[in-house]
């Protein structure tokens, strides 16, 4: 049982200690200089510092083509990655911006963007603000410039893709016109390979001295020249569409299989492998190309031979929404396509004291909750619907706590137009709260029978908790859910992680009051929160029992404050035996 009296004469020391005046010699705080106290209250915290173990930001990353190059982007996928290729989230590209929220956790070491469709790859070094992602198809001529390719993950990944049943004994119709060459026609194109030919026709690209040859009584097509030849076409195709792919060649080759959008912009490409002397290759389309071209360079001496382009009986996209089911999250709902989670790996628990504004013995096991979201969106990037699970792992303090959460925007801003439509399961909407939800008012009248677990007298099973959200599908971006708690006799006593703002029912009369401090609220003078959270990538972390101050529960949890969350990252990991509790 905490005393608030107690607390007051804690505070007032504080404040005091706190503004006491320095001398000129004093050394100034560095979030780097090694400092280790033994008491939270000793902790001087960077006023900037999340309080959150995570790798976390709003990042807004702009696609630009390379100079020079007509590729179009939009309505294409980012792909957020770690570095064993592990999709950590995508985002839709929309006005040549793709934005994610980013929350993982913090040790989950480098994270990249990756554009499969040309297979650029560019390693993050922020989570969080704006940057540019320069993209190119990979230079044909063999050189390299600047930009990083990964054609193994983009050939994988558009193999996944692409996966599909059909009957292999259809035989469609050969879209490559003169495809064994038997018509020595070929014309001139100078231009770049992101540039669309004229469908129906062979096109060759750089010297006269590659043509038509009849070799062993069969017409190929054959570089001569001792420079690098190539030759493209392009035909019509149905967006989505799968296709059997085979040629004959011989000696050094290079192949792409570019497709272009209405606009005759190049939007990708599909990588085939070209070992040995026959190509044999299954792929799909890119949803919203509608044509496509092949590129094929020959080194000297090398020709090409009976090139076969079939459509396939498929079954692509179940659902009809335009994604195709291996690349579609939900193959089944034509009105969701993508899934989005939030933290984007793992489970985020989120841990409060609830005597806000004043301090409380930091033992931060007043209210435990775990929280997973999973957002949807559909094929054109508005949002769908939500699902928010929660588990109540422990409620220390006595006071009756309402649990919260409304939706931001990656910038943790509110939204000013309502988005959320309605919200079912255990949750309610919040009437009071612009895209806000109640997800339970009062934490006695859930956790029945009532439970402590910061003890062993009162334990119980965590109660889980399920909270569906649908939006008015008029919202593109990235989205955060504000977790918080408010007292439930008293809603404008609202208590947030920091860096997060109140809502609009937040009592703005208290906000600076007590030991909060004015300038950045739900921070002591000295920067300490009322709540912290931890992102791993299990569900297991142990919070302290009853007054255990968080700082004797984990011994390297002041390292990691100190350092502004860059040392001790995984300080959760290693907690002191007998001051955390355990199920």
């Amino acid at each position: 049982m905490k005393t608030k009296t107690f607390l007051v004469m804690i505070a007032t020391f504080a404040i005091f200690s706190s503004c006491k005046k320095e001398t000129d010699d004093s050394p100034s705080y560095s979030p780097t200089q090694v400092v280790t106290p033994t008491n939270i209250n000793d902790i001087k915290a960077p006023f900037d510092f999340d309080w959150s173990a995570s790798k976390s930001g709003a990042l807004n990353v702009t696609m630009q083509p390379e100079t020079g190059k007509n590729i179009s982007t939009e309505g294409q996928l980012l792909l957020l990655i770690d570095k064993d290729d592990n999709i950590i989230s995508k985002a839709k590209i929309i006005n040549s911006v793709a934005k994610f929220a980013i929350k993982t956790p913090a040790n989950i070491g480098n994270l990249y963007l990756m554009y499969p469709n040309s297979g650029n790859k560019q390693l993050l070094n922020k989570t969080d603000g704006n940057i540019t992602m320069i993209i190119a198809p990979e230079p044909r001529d063999g050189t390299k410039n600047s930009l990083v390719y990964d054609r193994e993950f983009a050939f994988n990944y558009q193999k996944n893709m692409a996966k599909f049943t059909h009957n292999k004994s259809t035989t469609g119709t050969n879209l490559v016109q003169n495809s064994e060459f038997n018509i020595d026609n070929l014309e001139k194109d100078e231009r770049s390979w992101t540039e669309l030919r004229t469908p129906g026709k062979w096109y060759y690209t750089n010297y006269t001295e590659g043509h038509v040859s009849n070799i062993d009584g069969e017409n190929v097509f054959k570089n001569y020249s001792n420079l690098f030849e190539i030759i493209e076409q392009s035909f019509p195709v149905q967006g989505g569409s799968a296709f059997d792919f085979s040629m004959t060649f011989s000696g050094s080759i290079n192949l792409w299989l570019d497709n272009f959008d209405a606009n005759g912009n190049w939007i990708g490409e599909t990588y085939v492998s070209t070992t040995g002397n026959t190509i044999t290759s299954s792929g799909v389309i890119l949803a919203n190309a509608t044509h496509f071209q092949f590129y094929i360079g020959l080194y000297s001496g090398s020709y090409v031979d009976k090139i076969v382009y079939e459509s396939v009986d498929v079954v692509l996209d179940t659902d009809g929404d335009g994604v195709n089911d291996n690349g579609d999250d939900y193959p089944n709902d034509p009105t969701k396509a993508y899934k989005i989670m939030y933290p984007n790996i793992g489970y985020e628990t989120i841990s409060f004291e609830d005597l806000w504004p004043y301090k409380g013995d930091y033992d931060f096991n007043d209210l435990v909750m775990l929280t997973k979201g999973e957002l949807s969106v559909n094929a054109e990037g508005y949002y769908v619907d939500a699902v928010l699970n929660t588990k109540i792992n422990a409620g220390g303090g006595s006071t009756a706590l309402g649990f919260g959460c409304n939706i931001l925007d990656a910038n943790k801003t509110a939204i000013n137009t309502q988005i959320v439509t309605s919200v079912s399961g255990d949750g309610s909407i919040d009437n009071d709260v612009v895209n806000g939800i109640i997800i339970f008012n009062n934490k006695f009248d859930v956790m029945v029978p009532y439970y402590t677990n910061t003890s062993y007298d009162k334990t119980g099973t965590p109660v889980r908790l399920t909270t569906n959200i649908t939006f008015n599908n008029n919202y593109i971006g990235a989205l955060v859910p504000n977790y918080y708690v408010y007292q439930t006799n008293n809603r404008g006593y609202e208590i947030h992680m920091p860096n997060f703002p109140p809502t609009e029912a937040a009592d703005q009369s208290v906000l600076g009051t007590g030991n909060d401090n004015a300038g950045t609220p739900y921070r002591t003078i000295d920067g300490l929160p009322w709540a912290i959270s931890v992102v791993s990538a299990d569900s297991v972390y142990k919070h302290p029992l009853e007054g255990i101050e968080i700082t004797d529960a984990y011994a390297k949890f002041s390292t990691w404050a100190v350092s502004s969350g860059e040392n001790e990252k995984t300080w959760y990991e290693t907690p002191t035996n007998n001051n955390v509790y355990t199920e």
